[in-house]
Order: C-alpha cells, then structure tokens, then sequence
C-alpha cells in the first residue's frame, strides 16, 4: 500500500490488546525525519511496533525497500494510557440532536 501510494506517509494498524504497529515511509517525511531517526541512507522503511503484555517490548526496525531487515533498536518505554482514554471504558455519548444514548 505504501508503495504504490505516494501521497501515504504512514500507515497504523492497531490491535484489540492496545498493542499497535506503524509503519513509515522514511523519506516522504523529510531530510529533518530522517536526520532525528539517525537512519542509514539505505534505511526506506521504519516499522514501529508498540507491544503490550507481559512479555512485550516495543522496538523499532529499519527496513531495505525489499523489506529485509538491518537495524533494531528498543523503542521507548510505553505507559498505560490514563483511563478516560481507553475507548472501550469512555463514557457513553448523547446524541445533540434527539438525545439518545449511544457508545463512543
């Protein structure tokens, strides 16, 4: 998808547990973007992954434009999100119009 659409500079997909995945196009963000990633030149993919549960960690990859890898590092260390944003314990919604419950 990130390939054949140039005006896509990332993609996320997020899962049920709140662990979530990103993926960027290293180069359509910038010279600045590259440069804060400290990334090879060689380096045209970043994939974030944001792991939860007992054994997950988030790490970052570099990825060649054929998808193989050549650098990992740790990503950052990741805390819970406070509770009022946790989609599934938000508060129900009214609706402005004829006032009826509806889940966020």
């Amino acid at each position: 998808m990130l390939r054949n659409n140039d005006q896509l500079f990332n993609l996320y997909i997020g899962y049920e547990d709140g662990s979530f995945l990103e993926m960027d196009v290293v180069d359509r963000a910038g010279k600045a973007f590259r440069t804060s990633l400290k990334a090879d030149e060689d380096v045209v993919y970043r994939l974030a992954l944001i792991a939860r549960g007992e054994d997950a960690s988030p790490k970052t990859t570099y990825l060649l434009q054929n998808l193989i890898r050549i650098a990992e590092t740790p990503g950052p260390a990741v805390r819970p999100p406070p509770k009022a944003m946790v989609p599934r314990r938000r508060p129900k919604r009214r609706d402005p119009v004829d006032g009826s419950v509806r889940l966020s």
